[in-house]
């Protein structure tokens, strides 16, 4: 399916995923493990959380931007073909998701999310993300709720406006993966609001 270069590529793009931004900022820089405090989280939420608010665009943007990066060399020097660029993507989620590098634990992949996204929608939807995120976050607080809300209205949002493209499916699995990853935090925010 994939020739050699193609595949060492794909093991570079889940070591990409893989860089646990969040750990090593926090360790290098205060000497914190950040698995042992706020939500054990990895992610630029529990970095905001432990260290100051200040610090979640830093890490949301770095673990965000090297996933656009991966997905942007990829496109341009080794294959355009759908196969290859959604097989990076899903090797970049899991790369966050399951880290060799803190033995296969990892993040919840928000800001990967994004950076895939970025790479695969026009401007405009991206724009439209950013916005819907926004306003969902001001009006519940919860970053995995306004995640979640705009992932599934620009999913859907797009398959009104494109079809039922393969862009459009991979839409669905991102979805898919969020609430996956998210599935605690979800029960969690159901049941206190019984």
């Amino acid at each position: 399916m994939f020739d050699s270069y193609q595949v060492i590529f794909l093991a570079f793009t889940y070591l990409v995923g893989a860089i646990p931004t969040g750990y090593w900022f926090a360790k290098f820089f205060f000497n914190i493990d950040v698995t042992q405090l706020g939500s054990g989280n990895i992610g630029a939420t529990n970095i905001a959380r432990v260290l100051g608010k200040r610090y979640f665009i830093l890490i949301f943007f770095i673990d965000a931007g090297k996933a656009f990066l991966t997905l942007y060399l990829a496109n341009c020097f080794v294959s355009q073909t759908d196969m290859f660029m959604f097989s990076c993507a899903v090797l970049l989620l899991l790369g966050n998701a399951y880290s060799i590098f803190l033995t296969f634990k990892g993040g919840k992949g928000v800001a990967t999310s994004l950076g895939i996204l970025c790479f695969l929608l026009p401007v405009t939807w991206v724009c439209v993300f950013i916005a819907l995120w926004l306003s969902v976050l001001l009006i519940f607080k919860e970053v995995f709720i306004a995640s979640l809300s705009a992932a599934l209205c620009i999913t859907f949002g797009y398959a009104i406006w494109f079809g039922a493209t393969n862009v459009f499916y991979f839409l669905i699995f991102i979805c898919l993966w969020l609430i996956t990853r998210h599935h605690q935090n979800i029960s969690l925010f159901l049941t206190t609001k019984k």
